[in-house]
């Protein structure tokens, strides 16, 4: 009887020593499950930081179609190269530019993998005068005796470089455009701000505040600009067609003006010519600045929009002494030049015109986060 009791107490003993480990095993396991969840979690933190967007997501978003804010499914042999082509080295417009270009090329040797020498390379050249066509040519010539896989280029005369893409057609090289085009038939794309349907919203905005009446000028950054040329006829289109009250008077270009020795500025001559003008409208950075410096020796400046967010401008315009902008985005070209490059050197069809998009920009949202956000 006492051995059956023994035998019974060891039994006993021994299922509570079972249970307790198994509790133990239990509270052990529930505290790896816990760091795990834990850990997880972090990484995840981790990863969602890793794939938050950058900044200039924003300017991808605005180009059109979709297929050229990124370089997902595109490729080039290892070391390939690509050489831009811009209209100025100067001014932060054509930095932005360059931006967009070197952040595409940079994506896209992150998706194929390609480091050291492997590395596909881009140049952004450009006049160092702005708008010089004989050293663009002389730009285009240098590069295409370099043989890269493709030209963009932001034509500065409608009527050069002709004989240069003929050059480069005979020898595979593709060309696309942006920014400015031209007629030439072999361009494989043109990668720009939709001129036509900003040079009407311009008019509208300024006949608007110009209360619908009164005599307007245009400002023309350069007369050899398909870009500036479509922005005038547009412009003029828009207020003949839909604001009866207001008249266009005279156009004045910038390269037409040149250096004068004459005491008289171009702004003085303009003003003299035209003492009741009540609008202004430039088509670029440079042609709002003389537009300003009208404005200076008027008692009663006129309305004036343009073209472009330089410094000089939106200071301008927070001032009140300009009344509205439309901000173009050079970094989406930028990128979306080389998208378009690269998918005509490797034969995958582009469309005939890529829209990068613009925004309407006055006093009343300037200081907007989303703006602030696309300004150069």
């Amino acid at each position: 009887m006492k051995n059956r009791w023994k035998m019974t107490a060891v039994s006993l003993c021994a299922v509570l020593a079972f249970g307790g480990c198994s509790a133990a095993s239990g509270n052990h396991k529930e505290a790896e499950t816990a760091d795990t969840a834990q850990e997880d979690q972090v990484e995840k933190t981790q990863e969602d930081e890793e794939t938050e967007e950058p900044e200039y997501q924003v300017n991808l978003d605005m180009i059109e179609p979709s297929a050229y804010n990124n370089v997902d499914g595109l490729t080039l042999e290892p070391g390939a190269y690509l050489s831009i082509l811009g209209r100025s080295s100067e001014g932060a417009y054509w930095s932005k530019v360059q931006e967009g270009v070197e952040q595409a090329v940079e994506d896209l040797n992150q998706n194929l993998g390609y480091e050291g020498k492997d590395k596909i390379k881009v140049t952004y050249n450009a006049p160092s005068d702005s708008d010089n066509v004989d050293e663009q040519v002389n730009i285009l010539d240098e590069e295409l005796a370099r043989y890269p896989e493709a030209v963009g280029i932001s034509i500065a005369d409608v009527s050069a470089c002709g004989v240069q893409f003929d050059l480069a057609a005979e020898n595979g090289i593709p060309v696309v455009a942006f920014d400015s085009g031209s007629d030439y038939q072999g361009l494989l794309a043109t990668v720009l701000t939709d001129n036509d349907a900003s040079a009407r919203e311009a008019a509208a905005r300024l006949t608007e505040t110009m209360e619908e009446t009164g005599e307007v000028i245009i400002i023309s950054d350069d007369s050899r600009l398909k870009t500036d040329q479509i922005r005038e006829a547009s412009f003029r289109d828009e207020i003949q067609a839909n604001h009866p009250g207001v008249t266009v008077t005279n156009t004045y270009y910038l390269d037409q003006m040149g250096d004068t020795e004459e005491e008289v500025s171009p702004a003085e001559t303009i003003l003299e010519a035209n003492p009741g003008v009540k609008g202004i409208f430039a088509t670029s950075a440079d042609a709002v600045s003389l537009a300003l410096e009208i404005c200076e020796g008027m008692e009663q400046r006129p309305a004036v929009v343009g073209y472009d967010a330089e410094e000089e401008e939106t200071e301008a315009l927070a001032d009140g002494d300009l009344d509205g902008l439309i901000v173009q985005n050079p970094f989406g070209m930028g990128y979306a030049t080389v998208v378009a490059a690269v998918r005509a050197a490797t034969n995958q069809g582009n469309e005939a015109v890529i829209n990068t998009g613009y925004t309407w920009v006055s006093a009343d949202n300037l200081e907007e986060e989303a703006i602030q956000k696309i300004l150069y």
